[in-house]
């Protein structure tokens, strides 16, 4: 029930919905002043969210920042790669469709090579719109760490969770069964997604390093048509942010977090 409210709330809080309420609010109002500010809120409402300078300035500010490799000292436990990554609507299916976010995965690789953790743990459950036969996400991930050449005992898979409260309290469980440390955790995950990942994780006792991957912010520059033209990607975003925003008040009152 929380999957299907979560993908409705989505919806309703997708900035385009807004901007075509207010249009059709426009187009059925019989006042000629409601009509004229209701299109220029719409106007300026898809100006300012689709502007590309605003949209990266907000990104920046909440995305958590990157963290150089050499800033992570050795003697961690695991590294905990949240999926999301990988997409289920391509055939064949002998081979892993990548998404946008599959550096989570880079990045724990990337550390266990330079011995900063002893362990990946991939965390999340996989729904497969075409055949209930094929791996989980867990396990295909799980494949292209042993292609990388990790030991199948240093790759630890958690497949049920369904959403980031269930990565945690699954997570938690499986570092408990294998007796690992939950003081001594990275944690993986999209950049404008970790604030509400690392309060999941506290909440069930995991103190995790932010490590953050998947970056929608650039590095802050300035030119003429970046500030004064709308975008449709900027737009985009926003709704990835709105979701978000709303996802941790969620949880907050569900007290996930």
């Amino acid at each position: 029930m929380f999957f299907y409210f979560s993908k409705l709330l989505a919806f309703l809080i997708n900035p385009l919905f807004w901007a075509f309420s207010g249009v059709v609010g426009a187009l059925l109002t019989r006042c000629s002043k409601v009509r004229y500010r209701l299109l220029v809120a719409v106007a300026l409402w898809l100006w300012v969210l689709g502007n590309p300078w605003i949209t990266n300035e907000v990104f920046l500010w909440w995305e958590t920042p990157p963290m150089p490799f050499a800033e992570i000292q050795k003697g961690y436990q695991v590294a905990i790669v949240l999926t999301g990554v990988t997409q289920d609507s391509k055939s064949p299916k002998d081979r892993v469709y990548f998404m946008r976010g599959a550096d989570r995965l880079l990045y724990a690789i990337r550390l266990y090579k330079e011995n900063k953790i002893k362990k990946i743990v991939i965390s999340g459950a996989y729904i497969d719109k075409l055949s209930p036969f094929v791996a989980t996400e867990a396990n295909s991930l799980r494949s292209i760490c042993k292609m990388a050449g990790i030991p199948k005992e240093d790759i630890l898979t958690e497949e049920r969770s369904m959403n980031t409260y269930q990565n945690a309290v699954f997570t938690a469980k499986l570092l408990k069964e294998h007796r690992l440390d939950h003081n001594k955790c990275i944690l993986v995950t999209s950049a404008f997604h970790m604030p509400r990942a690392v309060l999941c994780f506290r909440k069930q006792g995991i103190e995790v390093l932010p490590f953050a991957a998947d970056f929608y912010s650039e590095d802050r520059f300035y030119d003429i048509g970046r500030i004064l033209l709308p975008s449709t990607t900027a737009l985009d975003r926003w709704g990835i942010l709105f979701k978000e925003w709303v996802g941790i008040a969620t949880y907050w009152l569900m007290g996930y977090i």
